[in-house]
């Protein structure tokens, strides 16, 4: 029995080796970027990746990351880019901090990328899909901000959770302008929290450390919000983690408030390469699966449940508004 076993992992061996021996020409595409033809390089690469990436079971994908993909020294050219190693080395020990969402939001124009090939490539990234999407979150939550302020009768308490380094609120002119009652930014990293305060404290938001655990466990320390969101928090939690947690935030709305929930599409292009080169590795949700998060918020108490995706789909949203008190006196609503 042991021989038959081993011999069907040999068969199982060999036709892994056969399928992804030459799954993606690296040393053509290397051969390509070095001669200077980069955006096109990283561009086919980044699209071949993803196209492997869907063809292929996940444990197959992640012996080809680290067997092939990161052997190659096409791995150690794309890591010249410091976006790419900012992510891959984890310098804050964990993915998605806000020393790498910064990148995105300061990309490099890949019109003046000439110096070095770090700086092309950097071009190239800082400008993919992937950064695209986080930069149309941070203005999509901005407006948000904007207009939670013009449609609340007094000015709106405001909660962001896992807030990294809040850049939204430097394009909010509500917060400028002074429009906004309280604005509580929530994170577990200390480091993010201080770049909060030395960039929006003079604006009225008061940055707080927390973290998922502890608000799963103890709830929130303060309630009565009229916008909750968190803005690249869910693309890290399990299904049940983020239906709990969905339903502690929804709980601590005002009557009227509002929760929004974004998380990643599958389809972004850019996953392969983000995976395999920048081992960053998201939880990503389709419209179905996002709405699911909220399936613990009682029924009775929401007034509202909308979803939408960004304009280029790479991100998907929902909002969930609570039932306000005179459609809860007049019995009105779902």
């Amino acid at each position: 029995m042991e021989q038959a076993i081993q011999s069907l992992g040999d068969v199982a061996e060999r036709e892994w080796a056969s399928d992804l021996s030459e799954p993606i020409d690296f040393s053509g595409l290397l051969k390509r970027i070095n001669a200077g033809d980069v955006r096109r390089g990283v561009e086919s690469l980044v699209l071949q990746l993803a196209s492997l990436r869907s063809r292929i079971e996940r444990d197959q994908w992640r012996r080809f990351i680290g067997e092939q993909a990161r052997q190659h020294p096409i791995c150690e050219v794309v890591h010249t880019d410091p976006f790419t190693y900012h992510a891959y080395s984890k310098p804050r020990g964990y993915p998605g901090d806000a020393e790498l969402l910064d990148y995105m939001y300061d990309p490099i124009d890949p019109r003046s990328a000439t110096d070095t090939l770090a700086a092309k490539i950097a071009g190239y990234t800082t400008n993919a899909a992937a950064s695209r999407a986080v930069r149309n979150r941070r203005n999509l939550l901005a407006r948000l901000i904007d207009t939670t302020a013009a449609q609340t009768q007094q000015r709106p308490r405001i909660l962001s959770l896992a807030c990294g380094h809040l850049r939204e609120a430097g394009q909010s002119e509500a917060l400028r302008a002074g429009k906004v009652g309280e604005f509580i930014a929530i994170d577990q990293d200390e480091a993010s929290l201080e770049v909060v305060r030395r960039d929006y404290s003079a604006l009225g938001v008061n940055a707080q450390w927390g973290s998922v655990k502890r608000i799963l466990v103890r709830g929130l320390s303060e309630w009565g919000f009229d916008l909750i969101y968190a803005s690249g928090l869910f693309d890290y939690l399990s299904q049940p983690v983020g239906r709990r947690l969905c339903e502690v935030l929804f709980a601590a709305l005002n009557p009227g408030g509002r929760l929004v929930v974004p998380n990643f599409m599958p389809v972004i292009a850019d996953v392969g390469y983000m995976e395999t080169f920048m081992d960053w590795f998201l939880v990503y949700r389709n419209r179905a699966q996002v709405l699911d998060l909220t399936a613990g918020i009682p029924s009775s108490d929401v007034a509202e449940m909308t979803s939408w995706k960004d304009d280029e789909e790479n991100v998907v949203y929902v909002m969930a508004q609570k039932r306000s008190l005179a459609s809860v006196r007049s019995g009105s609503g779902k």
